[in-house]
């Protein structure tokens, strides 16, 4: 059967047992290993995403279909000379474009303000 090479950890007899996978305490790294590799490795966290700048942000809310389509309503109705209609899609397309922009450019931090508020320590039994 392929699958036990592809898990070297379970044997057949424990795949189906409870804890299966799991190691023991005296499987564990020592202390010293642990701090051996932090200082080799530095701490298990992951790199935050680039932020992106406001124009990139609006660029990307311009590619909406939505946008697209409001835009082409507006472009058809002051050709058809209802420049009313026309201003009124295109001041309401630029205020829910800038935004959509200004939100998504704020929420950029939610991720490393949830991390703050995480508890940056954990007890393993």
């Amino acid at each position: 059967m392929e699958l036990a090479a592809e898990m070297p950890l379970l044997s057949r007899n424990e795949r189906s047992s409870p804890g299966a996978g799991t190691f023991t305490a005296q499987e564990g790294l020592s202390c010293a290993e642990a701090a051996e590799r932090l200082r080799a490795d530095g701490p298990n966290l992951l790199d935050p995403p680039p932020k992106e700048g406001l124009g990139v942000i609006l660029l990307r809310q311009m590619q909406s279909v939505v946008f697209l389509l409001t835009t082409i309503a507006a472009i058809i109705s002051y050709c058809l000379g209802d420049e009313t209609k026309a201003a009124i899609l295109i001041g309401a397309v630029c205020v829910v474009c800038f935004l959509n922009t200004v939100g998504e450019y704020t929420s950029q931090d939610a991720g490393s303000a949830l991390a703050k508020m995480a508890a940056p320590r954990s007890t393993v039994l």
